[in-house]
């Protein structure tokens, strides 16, 4: 079976997600979700990650202080 491009299946975005994509929510999620990732890290001045934890939320957080504070 053919692998499917990054196209279409961002044209199957709506599909996956129960009421589909929202972009007006995306920041909203996305602090909430660096501020979980950020209080499960247990080693949070080690540079890599623990097992099963992630440290995407230091990009999480940039990204939200380049968006600003209009989201809010």
């Amino acid at each position: 079976m053919p692998r499917k491009n990054r196209a279409y299946k961002k044209g199957e975005l709506h599909q996956q997600i129960q009421g589909g994509y929202h972009p007006d929510k995306i920041c909203l999620l996305l602090d909430t979700a660096s501020k979980h990732a950020a209080n499960a890290d247990q080693n949070a001045t080690g540079y890599y990650p623990d097992r099963m934890i992630t440290k995407v939320y230091y990009l999480a957080e940039q990204l939200l202080q380049v968006l600003g504070n209009n989201w809010r």
